[in-house]
């Protein structure tokens, strides 16, 4: 039996929980089959990076890959969960390699990034498009941006849309790259699955010369990023108040040093996912390291608690996390998260094997995230409040007062 050994899972595509309304078959989920229909190969060829020679020489199956993303010319690089601070700087090279748009997931640690010199935008080199999710609202320019070749990198994708996306744009290839060989494709839309590190695939391009070709395609989508980035930073700071965007826009300053975050489910990863954002480093000059080919940039290592995306015992794992990692962790979970699990304090007086945290709770009295789904349009105003919204009166403050937790509003 192939490492990793454990269970199996099975995956039954239900339909949408909560959504009861009436949905037409579409033809659109046999596209793509064509091309497996007219060969012999695997749907997906799940490849491993082999040298055949002393000389760096690589099997015929890796030279096939990057030969594809030679001839790409509306290549996407996507940046799922990365886990290692190393796999966030091969990254980060091998978006320079490739000179493609960057689109990193809140999990990844790149969307936190910290620019080591005393310029704005001085991270120009990479092309990060952080404003993808927004960017997707708009249909006509999902339906423009079509890569023929994506390369993903790292495993699950936190937007929903991202994935509503993929499943419909049909590149006509798919590169998944991760350590593991388990499965990350629930779209079934991966072409090649290579299990191999960042680094390794990083190398095996550097051998391949690649071109950096400008196009207009990029440069339509580095324009719409920056258009779509000025209007988020001019409405969150025009209300003047604590909106959830403002927090999620801002929250990033707070990662100084070597500190990490760990970030709670419903709301909280989707507001970070749409609204976070990198911030400068004064501190550190970028200088010397861009004389040694390093990015002009670091990442700050970012966590959560996907799985079935559950808010139960997030305080506790993000404990966890912070006694795993040995950083200063700043946690950020909604109210109701925090309140189901609140015997998450009494850990938090546990100081021995760790560094401080520092908990922030989204407080919206409640399950705001039922408002923007399926049912907030079918059910009733007090079927929602009651068994939905959950909306409470509960005092956080002296709820942390009872666990001798310091806290502000």
């Amino acid at each position: 039996m192939q490492a990793p050994q454990g269970p199996v899972h099975i995956n039954c595509a239900f339909r949408e929980p909560l959504d009861h309304s009436n949905q037409n078959w579409s033809f659109d989920c046999l596209r793509g089959l064509d091309r497996w229909f007219r060969n012999d190969e695997p749907y997906t060829r799940y490849l491993e990076m082999k040298m055949v020679s002393a000389f760096g020489n690589y099997s015929c199956s890796v030279i096939e890959v990057q030969d594809i993303i030679k001839k790409a010319k509306q290549g996407l690089l996507l940046v799922g969960a990365i886990h290692k601070e190393d796999d966030m700087w091969a990254v980060a090279l091998l978006a320079r390699q490739l000179s493609w748009p960057v689109a990193a997931d809140i999990l990844s640690g790149l969307r936190m990034r910290k620019v080591l010199n005393s310029f704005p935008g001085f991270d120009k080199s990479i092309l990060f498009i952080d404003q993808i999710d927004q960017i997707l609202l708009s249909d006509s320019v999902k339906s423009w941006i079509n890569p023929d070749v994506i390369v993903q990198i790292g495993s699950r994708i936190t937007s929903k849309r991202m994935e509503m996306f993929l499943e419909s744009c049909f590149p006509s290839s798919y590169i998944l790259i991760d350590t593991h060989p388990c499965r990350h494709d629930p779209s079934h839309v991966v072409t090649h699955r290579i299990q191999t590190s960042v680094a390794d695939f990083a190398a095996s391009l550097c051998q391949c010369n690649l071109e950096r070709k400008t196009s207009r395609w990029k440069d339509i989508l580095m324009v719409l990023n920056s258009a779509v980035s000025q209007e988020i930073m001019f409405h969150v700071h025009a209300e003047f108040s604590l909106t959830e965007p403002y927090v999620a826009h801002v929250i990033g300053e707070a990662l100084y040093g070597n500190a990490a975050m760990f970030v709670g489910n419903s709301m909280v990863i989707r507001d970070l996912n749409m609204f976070g954002k990198g911030w400068l480093d004064h501190t550190t000059n970028g200088g010397n390291m861009m004389m040694h080919n390093i990015p002009d940039f670091i990442g700050a290592t970012v966590s959560g608690n996907r799985g079935a995306s559950g808010i139960d015992g997030l305080l506790s794992t993000a404990i966890g996390f912070a006694v795993g990692s040995n950083k200063h962790v700043c946690c950020v979970v909604g109210d109701v998260s925090f309140l189901h699990d609140t015997n998450g304090l009494s850990l938090l007086n546990q100081r021995a094997q760790r560094k401080p945290m520092t908990v922030i709770v989204i407080n919206n009295h409640g399950g705001a995230i039922f408002s923007l789904l399926p049912v907030a349009k079918t059910a009733s105003p007090q079927i929602l409040q009651k068994y939905f919204y959950t909306s409470h009166d509960i005092s956080i403050s002296k709820l942390c007062d009872a666990h001798r937790q310091f806290q502000m509003q």
